[in-house]
Formats: structure tokens, sequence, C-alpha cells
């Protein structure tokens, strides 16, 4: 008879009266899935817990981590070709005290894999007022033309579900600020996993009257802030891609109620945040392409709301905290393994991270590796990088660095806020 293998728990074997305790195996699995997408599972990440071997994430997206018990830390390194071939896109990760085995990491999406597919269809139910198409995931190039009652976008993929989605509206007579009214609206979707190459057919959507209504935010932005704006989304994507951008509305103070129509679809958003955040060039030369090129920008925040229900939105005031003021290192100094980073701690109170994007300054494909340190949780006022970060940094990089908070006070509210950014330099 051959031998009966057990793949699932350990064999406890009992000998008379003696029990012989088996060690149980140790590990966690960590799961990278894009962050546009989590449904697509993102191979070839490298993960290990700090100090060890790392372990490369499979065509599913999975990693054992042997002999790991939570609480542990991840640090995660994912190298993406660029689509100018020699191109190399470096973004890495820190993760703090993980408490479950099984792990799932959103990351960047290998874009050099996927496709750009023109997506059309007919739009019927229209009254002859201006219509809005939008495609997910990054519908781009959107029109529709009220002759044929057709639109048109290029969409992403792969993607599960595609969407496309489409307002009739009255628009205001300043563009730039949200439509007046909301008069109908529609979104069709398929099963993107089951498309020939961008062969979908075509998308049609039929536009259903809907209502809107007038909804209030109360917030507060830090005292020193100016050129504040509320702006209109709506989203039907629950929150999986970029929502559909409708409109502005300009002059506001740093604290105070900001109204605005909605329509009853989708989810809505009203965000308040800190308007045309200026730029300071540090690097290249002056006037040059934005590749050749490094800009800094002043601290920033933004508080957003979804209205799930425009029948009982809620009320509670969105209040951004005072951003820290960067100490050191100094702008254009040098960044090496001993660099120590320090800001004002007194606004560093909660789940803060630092972030560093590092570039070669150049026009040519060969010369334009980028570094992007997309996540390093910080406590306090001060922080080192870790040393694999050093590993995707090239000789003559420049650098800018900041200090960063998101976070949900409850449910379909959002708070971010960004201290200035400060520019470094890699020897």
């Amino acid at each position: 008879m051959a031998p009966l293998i057990m793949r699932t728990a350990p064999l406890c074997f009992l000998f008379s009266l003696l029990v012989v305790a088996c060690d149980e195996s140790t590990g966690v699995e960590v799961r990278t899935v894009s962050e546009y997408n989590p449904t697509l599972p993102e191979s070839g990440v490298r993960v290990r817990i700090p100090g060890g071997e790392w372990v490369v994430t499979d065509a599913d997206g999975r990693a054992t981590l042997a002999d790991v018990e939570p609480p542990f830390d991840l640090e995660v390194f994912q190298s993406i070709p660029g689509s100018s071939g020699a191109l190399v896109l470096q973004d890495v990760w820190v993760l703090r005290d993980l408490t479950e085995t099984s792990v799932t990491v959103p990351v960047d999406e290998d874009f050099s894999e996927g496709v750009r597919c023109p997506i059309s269809g007919d739009v019927s139910g229209f009254t002859g007022e201006t219509v809005i198409p939008s495609g997910w995931p990054d519908g781009f190039d959107s029109v529709f033309d009220p002759s044929t009652g057709v639109y048109s976008t290029q969409v992403r993929l792969p993607a599960a579900p595609l969407r496309v989605a489409a307002l009739e509206v009255v628009p205001n007579a300043n563009p730039r600020r949200p439509p007046t009214q909301f008069i109908a609206a529609g979104q069709a979707s398929v099963d993107a996993s089951a498309m020939n190459a961008c062969d979908s057919g075509p998308l049609d959507i039929e536009l259903q009257p809907i209502g809107a209504k007038s909804v209030d935010l109360d917030y507060v932005l830090p005292s020193a802030f100016s050129d504040v704006v509320a702006l209109v989304f709506v989203d039907v994507t629950q929150g999986a891609f970029e929502p559909l951008y409708l409109g502005a509305q300009a002059d506001l103070s740093s604290q105070g109620r900001a109204q605005a129509l909605l329509p009853d679809f989708g989810e809505p958003l009203l965000v308040v945040t800190r308007a045309n955040v200026p730029l300071r060039q540090v690097a290249g030369p002056a006037g040059g392409r934005f590749l050749e090129t490094l800009s800094v920008s002043a601290a920033y925040t933004r508080a957003e709301r979804r209205f799930n229900d425009l029948d009982a939105p809620p009320t509670e005031t969105l209040t951004v905290t005072s951003v820290p003021e960067l100490i050191s290192p100094e702008e254009g100094a040098m960044l090496t393994a001993d660099t120590v980073f320090r800001w004002s701690d007194a606004a560093t109170s909660g789940d803060w991270t630092m972030t560093m994007l590092c570039r070669v300054l150049s026009l040519e494909p060969d010369g334009r590796n980028n570094m992007n340190l997309r996540s390093l949780p910080v406590e306090g006022g001060e922080a080192t990088l870790p040393s694999f970060v050093f590993d995707a940094l090239d000789a003559g990089m420049h650098c800018e660095w900041s200090i960063v908070r998101k976070e949900s006070p409850r449910p379909g509210d959002r708070i971010f806020a960004e201290s200035e950014q400060r520019y470094l330099r890699v020897p």
C-alpha cells in the first residue's frame, strides 16, 4: 500500500501515554493586486520582512513568507518596464504592524501589458441637452455626437468589468462651473475578461430621468490656505477608478460651508481643496520640458465626502489637520544612507507617511529611471530610509519628498493632507 501523504496539518502521534506535540509551521501569504483594479493580480513583485530574503509573487500575485508571525513589517519592491523600452519605474512600500496571516497589497499596474481600446455605442433617451460620456477604467477622449446619438471613448484593458456612463445636463454659462441641472443618466458594463481583445461590440447606454439635490458640506482647512475651491464629481465604479469631474466652485474661504447641486446617480462627491498649489522649479534648465526639470509644490489638503443618500446627507464637519513643517535636510542636500529627515511633529500624531519621488532628469528613454517611495509610515518628528530603498536609486537622480496623511473619519469621508515638498539630490 502506497504511503499516505498528508498536506494539511502536521501529524501528531500518540505513543502509549506519551503525547508528542507537533510544531505547526508558521508563515503569511502576501497577494499583490492592481491598485486601479483589485481583481487583477500583479506578478513579479518582490516582498520580504525587513532583513529577510526577497520572495517574488507568482502569476496569481501570491507569495508566501515562511516562519513569519503577526504582527510583522513588510517591504515591497516593484519594477515596471516603461512603455519606451529601457525606462524602468521602481515603486517601493513599507507596511508596518500587519496583524493578519493573509495580506493584500495594492501596487502599481504594469501598463506595458495593458491596451487601450476604443468603445462606442448609442445613447438613447436624451432630450437635446449636453451629454457627458465617460468610460472606466481611465476613460479618456470621451465625446458625444448629438446629431447621431453616438458616444465614443477609450478605456484601458484588462478590466473586470468595463463600464461606461453618460449624464445629460444643462451646462453652466461658465464652463468651469458644475451643471445647473441634471436631466438623465445611464450606464452599461461588460465582462471585459470575456472580450476578444478590444472587440466588445457596441456598448449602448439608455438614459433615464434622474433627480438632483442641493447639499451642504461644512469644512475646516488650515487657516493659512487660500484659493479654496469645491469640486463636484460623480462615481459609478464604487471607488475603483477615478470619478467623472463635473466642475468647480471657486472663491471659498479656508473655513465655511460648500454648497453644490449633486445628481441622484452613482455616488456623487463634493471635494473641498486648496486650488492652484504653486509649483516651484528647483532643478533642470530654465524653461525646460517636464522630463528634464523638477518642480516642488507648497502644502496641500483636500476634504472629500461621498453622498450615498441625498435624502439624508451626513452633517458632520470635515476638518483637515494642520500640515507639518519640514525642518531637515536642507533643500538641495545630498541624499545618503545617513540622511535623517525631520519635521515639526505637532501635526503628525496620526497615520502619517513619508513619500519620495526620485528620477533622472533626461529626455533620453534609457536615462529616465524612476524611484517612487509610495509609503513609509512615520511616527514623531523624524525618520530614515530603509536600506533597500537605495537599491532603486541611480547616481544623479533628483528627488522630492514630503509627509502625507490619508484618513477616513467616517464611511464616505476622506481627508488628505500633504506638507510642502522639498528637493534632494542623489550623489
